[in-house]
């Protein structure tokens, strides 16, 4: 485990799923960024599928903060950069055609004017008695 990488990737703006990911990559990287760990393991310490891990490390890739070897062929071995970090304007292939409340939100010149309430007004009860003790 490095703390350094650990440390450099805290303070970095990107979705959650990708976050945790690449947190919990860089809790196992060594010195230098570099790490081995299998979807499954991912997967199972994240608590998300192993479709939102793949997604989550294509995000990483895309941002550059992650760069994955693949040519191995049969264990994937990934070196984590965060001072590299661009964020991705890349949505998952899973959001991409799904359009979400932030999406379908008016824009202030679309947005039809919001009437003013009044405030509240106090309501007077009758008394039926008079209480004053004279």
């Amino acid at each position: 485990m490095s703390n350094n990488v650990l440390n450099q990737c805290w303070p970095l703006k990107m979705p959650p799923t990708a976050k945790l990911v690449l947190i919990s990559m860089a809790d196992q990287a060594d010195d230098d960024g570099r790490c081995w760990p299998s979807i499954q393991h991912l997967s199972d310490r994240t608590c998300v599928s192993k479709r939102a891990v793949i997604d989550a490390i294509k995000w990483l890739e895309s941002s550059a903060v992650l760069i994955a070897d693949r040519s191995n062929g049969r264990h994937t071995r990934y070196q984590i950069k965060p001072a590299v970090f661009v964020p991705s304007g890349v949505r998952s292939p899973r959001t991409q055609g799904r359009a979400t409340s932030a999406d379908a939100a008016p824009t202030s010149a679309d947005a039809a004017p919001v009437p003013v309430q009044m405030p509240h007004q106090p309501v007077q009860m009758p008394h039926t008695k008079d209480l004053s003790v004279n």
